[in-house]
């Protein structure tokens, strides 16, 4: 199956594409980008097609799916372009910015008879299935309480995080992660928002930062954290009546960095679960071929309803 990433920042230089073409299931056809100069680089590297214009490149008709790589602000529109051209679609998060255009993304494409899926990568890694394992075999007894945070240093060259008009949003593009991980790992239970702090740029463009209480099924407190140009920060604890938990680069890591999941009891340890080192990327893609070939009505339902439940509840911490 052929697919094609449109947008060549570094991101998807780095790791998207090396991802796909270790993948089995799909073959890297081409890329888009109005950078002539990075889409000659990336030619020259991966001996495949490149496209400086998305009408040109969607007409293509080798191309089976998209693998969308560009800012938040502009998923919309090249979201419909892709609709409108028949192609399966994997958008990197978030697919949009409100509720009210994911939803009408989703009705779209599923009217259509096509796959979108949120690249939300961690939830494809064994690091999050051992995780969401532990609660449901009530590893850890009842739990009492939960923190995680994603907090991010300041960057080099920030792009997009800078520039409202493409998405600019520390929620959207940090808080994300542990609000999808709390509503993935406790998927069912009823989740209350009880406080919110989010922090504004200096010119109140856009949010830099936030925190929030969560209330879980009405006795789990839950504290999350996410911010830009702060100490880096990507972790989860859960606190029960029998052990707790730990553990560090829940979302972001390396392919090699095997992940580690520490229980203790009193603060002495009682187990230390290593994951095993692998590429959640390629394991998405994998996740994406596998809805598109089992594409019905059993496969598009949950995966729908996942990405119209994480895009309420951030609409809900956004206003």
């Amino acid at each position: 199956m052929n697919i094609v990433v449109w947008g060549l920042g570094r991101h998807a230089r780095n790791k998207v594409l090396p991802a796909i073409k270790r993948s089995k299931e799909f073959t890297l056809y081409g890329v888009c980008t109005r950078n002539k100069e990075v889409i000659d680089e990336t030619i020259e590297s991966y001996q495949i097609k490149g496209w400086t214009s998305s009408d040109e490149m969607l007409i293509d008709e080798n191309v089976d799916a998209i693998y969308l790589s560009t800012p938040p602000g502009l998923h919309k529109d090249q979201a419909l372009k892709i609709l409108g051209s028949g192609r399966h679609l994997l958008c990197e998060k978030p697919l949009t910015l409100s509720y009210k255009d994911t939803s009408f993304l989703v009705d779209e494409f599923i009217s259509k008879g096509l796959c979108l899926m949120e690249g939300i990568m961690y939830l494809h890694h064994p690091h999050y299935r051992s995780l969401k394992n532990l609660i449901s075999n009530k590893r850890l007894g009842k739990i009492r309480k939960v923190m995680c945070s994603f907090l991010l240093p300041p960057l080099e060259v920030p792009g997009y995080r800078e520039q409202k008009k493409l998405g600019a949003s520390a929620i959207y593009d940090l808080g994300i992660y542990p609000i999808s991980l709390i509503l993935n790992l406790f998927h069912g239970l009823e989740i209350e928002i009880k406080s919110k702090d989010i922090k504004h740029s200096l010119n109140k463009d856009y949010d830099i930062s936030g925190k929030a209480v969560l209330n879980i099924q009405n006795n789990i407190d839950c504290h999350i954290a996410w911010a830009y140009n702060k100490t880096y920060l990507n972790e989860l604890t859960i606190y029960g009546e029998d052990l707790d938990l730990y553990s560090q680069f829940v979302f972001s890591k390396d392919s090699s960095h095997k992940a580690h999941i520490l229980l203790t009891k009193d603060e002495k340890l009682i187990e230390d679960i290593e994951i095993r080192a692998i590429d959640h990327f390629e394991l998405m893609l994998k996740s994406f071929h596998r809805l598109i070939v089992k594409l019905n009505a059993s496969t598009k339902k949950p995966e729908a309803n996942s990405i119209l439940e994480l895009s309420s509840f951030l609409s809900k911490l956004i206003k």
